[in-house]
């Protein structure tokens, strides 16, 4: 049997294969565009948006920017997809397809006829068909039909070969279909198609990779420039502030897209001159180009929350948009400036610090956090900062129950503006931490040596208002049943013990400890972190372990650096185990950001002592924190000593919003090299006496 290879004359078998190609397309496409949240977590969302006049603009604002985006090239190659599928769909419809050959069906017979009632229904045919009888080609034809089939169904060899192949005539070669147009064989149509080939991979090809290769070697990952990661990586030094940090950002090669604009020479030095910080002549600012010094007078006018004409409206929002990827490009910077030379653990907050400030519109990290509620102004802010109420952070302020905060502290705000500011406390992120350190080397055992790999674990839980408020309640009674029973025994307060009592309004959330989570992490020899001290107990210890802090910064040895480079690639391999997705977790108030923002927070390790940034690096943010999250990560130990470490919890939205805990890890010196080869040599030496013993009983055998 032969085969036969036949290209699509008709157009049919191209059609289909198009439509294949469109489908595969069109179908994730869609449920991309049509997946959206739950209608419980969409309706959980809404009721956390601020409904205050800020913030109503500002949604203003995303939705109309949104709307003269819709019409992109991924939205119109969608839709053309759409209509070239139903194009096609609709021309399938209209196809002839070659019904199956049955010679029954030609004969008008049932498959149960019997020969008889096949020879009398022939001849009946024959009679009405016979070409002496009726002229015409569509007779003749039908004739020839007929007596086909009257000779399948009588004959014995035909009707075999119909049965097995279903064809009267016997097996038939094997037909295949090119799903290609037949005109692109064709001679004449060969110089064409020569043209369209060559055309296509002499020369649309290759400037198509050569433009992709000439994109790539311009950015890093995440769609920074290979120059402004250099211009970060020269200014953002261990002394750096974050005014300075705003400097080096707004040195970013990325701002040199900014329009340069008639009006910029009236409207840049009018910004300048409600900008105290800044040098009033342009020729002192330190920048590459024009756009730079204009990207810096913007990012500073959006902090001191300025007021902008129209066309500076425009720069501000292209600045902003740029803003989140250079922020985090900072930050590793920052990250891996500490794996070359230690010391930027300060620098790592002043970003975190400083991305802050930006998303919230406001020009310094620590003095007035409370201005991130709705309607606080500085009257508002000295209002309760005075010393009758010494309510200095947010947290404070929403540890109170609504009817003081209604009745008390901001009685002289209406009913609006205190739903708002209810509104923005329910909203707010409070956040429960623990944590454990493990050995994770299962050769070093159980205690924590110098140089071991250990397994960071941080339990994350985002905590309501009402959870958050229990909690505070809960550890107030058990601050005053133990200064209560500490009074009836007569007994003095140790250095390190609680003290006075402590007022509930002024406790910031950072001092939260997950009292459920300690009692329920596991208490084997391998769990090595311990709950932060107080500070007179830090003090102390702090002295007294001065010479081991001292001791630890010894060298490490050739093989352990090429055992910490090697942990170091795996980690750099299960990296995207903590990497968060695109998915959202809440949104953030910020009313003076343009954009979206959802919560994120940064995860990590710091000495303070030595001002370094431990660990994980690069960085972990957290973006999908809903309820509860675990972060892990792999390190090193240090040398031999006490080392006091700090845990870092940052937000990346809310002004002041960290959990810090502190705890100390004692590590001991690893067990000589000659004492571990004796080791390895005795279990040697055990294998094989097990070895042998387990011959000699197969012997018995």
């Amino acid at each position: 049997m032969g085969r036969e290879f036949e290209y699509d004359s008709s157009g049919n078998t191209t059609i289909y294969f198009l439509m294949s190609g469109i489908v595969l397309y069109l179908v994730p496409a869609t449920i991309s565009r049509l997946s959206k949240k739950s209608d419980s977590e969409k309706d959980k969302v809404e009721e956390l948006l601020c409904v205050c006049k800020p913030c109503r603009n500002k949604r203003h604002l995303v939705e109309s920017r949104k709307k003269k985006e819709f019409i992109s090239w991924g939205t119109i190659v969608y839709i053309t997809a759409w209509v070239l599928l139903l194009v096609m769909a609709y021309a399938v419809t209209t196809f002839e397809h070659e019904a199956i050959w049955d010679p029954f069906e030609v004969l008008g017979l049932d498959s149960s006829a019997t020969t008889q009632e096949i020879k009398k229904k022939y001849r009946d045919l024959s009679k009405q068909l016979h070409p002496d009888r009726n002229l015409g080609e569509e007779t003749s034809a039908m004739f020839m039909r007929v007596a086909k089939a009257y000779e399948a169904l009588t004959d014995d060899a035909t009707r075999e070969n119909w049965e097995k192949y279903g064809n009267p005539d016997g097996p038939q070669a094997a037909s295949f279909g090119i799903a290609l147009p037949k005109w692109i064989v064709d001679k004449q149509n060969s110089g064409l198609v020569l043209g369209v080939y060559v055309l296509l991979l002499i020369i649309v090809l290759p400037v198509v990779v050569a433009s992709w290769w000439y994109k790539s070697m311009k950015y890093v990952k995440d769609e920074v420039l290979v120059k402004t990661v250099q211009r970060l990586t020269h200014y953002v030094t261990k002394s750096a502030s974050i005014k300075g940090l705003v400097e080096a950002i707004s040195l970013a090669e990325e701002f040199d897209t900014l329009k340069a604009r008639t009006s910029d020479g009236r409207e840049l030095p009018h910004l300048l001159s409600q900008l105290p910080d800044l040098p009033r002549a342009f020729n002192k600012f330190k920048a590459f180009t024009k756009e730079n010094i204009k990207a810096r007078i913007i990012l500073h006018a959006h902090l001191e929350r300025l007021d902008m004409s129209e066309a500076m409206m425009e720069d501000w929002l292209e600045c902003m948009d740029k803003l989140p990827v250079l922020l985090k490009a900072v930050v590793d910077v920052v990250a891996y400036q500490e794996i070359r030379e230690h010391g930027f653990l300060r620098v790592c907050l002043h970003t975190m610090n400083l991305q802050q400030m930006l998303v919230q519109a406001l020009p310094t990290a620590h003095s007035e956090p409370l201005l991130q509620i709705p309607h606080f102004d500085d009257q508002a802010v000295r209002f309760c900062r005075s010393k009758r109420r010494k309510i200095r952070t947010v947290q404070q302020l929403f540890a109170l129950d609504d009817d003081t905060i209604r009745n008390e502290v901001l009685h002289s705000l209406d009913e609006t503006q205190l739903e708002d500011i209810l509104a923005f406390g329910r909203a707010f992120p409070y956040l429960q931490v623990s944590h454990s350190v493990r050995v994770a080397d299962k050769d070093v055992g159980d205690e924590l040596t110098a140089n071991a790999v250990l397994s960071v674990s941080i339990q994350l839980r985002r905590l309501s208002l009402d959870e958050w408020r229990a909690v505070e309640q809960t550890e107030e009674n058990e601050s005053d049943a133990e200064e209560e029973q500490t009074n009836m025994t007569g007994k003095k307060k140790t250095k390190g013990g609680r003290g006075k009592r402590r007022r509930r309004v002024v406790k910031p959330v950072a001092a939260l400890q997950d009292k459920e989570a300690d009692e329920s992490a596991p208490s084997d020899a391998k769990t090595l972190a311990t709950t932060s001290q107080d500070a007179s107990a830090k003090a102390s210890s702090s002295e007294d372990n001065s010479d081991a802090d001292a001791s630890s910064g010894s060298d490490v040895d050739d093989d352990d650096d090429e055992a910490w480079e090697a942990m170091q690639r795996d980690l750099e391999k299960g990296k995207d185990k903590n990497e968060d997705d695109e998915s959202t977790s809440f949104p953030v108030h910020c009313p003076f950001y343009p954009l979206e923002k959802q919560e994120g927070w940064w995860v990590f390790l710091g000495d303070e002592k030595r001002n370094r940034l431990l660990a994980p690096i690069p960085l972990i943010r957290v973006t999908t924190l809903k309820t509860e999250k675990t972060v892990t990560f792999k390190m090193q130990a240090p040398g031999k000593g006490v080392h006091h470490w700090v845990l870092y919890v940052v937000s990346d939205s809310y002004i002041g919003h960290q959990v810090r805990k502190e705890f100390k890890l004692d590590v001991q010196d690893a067990a000589p090299e000659d004492e571990v080869s004796e080791i390895e040599d005795s279990e040697e030496e055990e294998e094989q006496s097990d070895d042998e013993s387990w011959g000699d009983s197969d012997s018995d055998f």
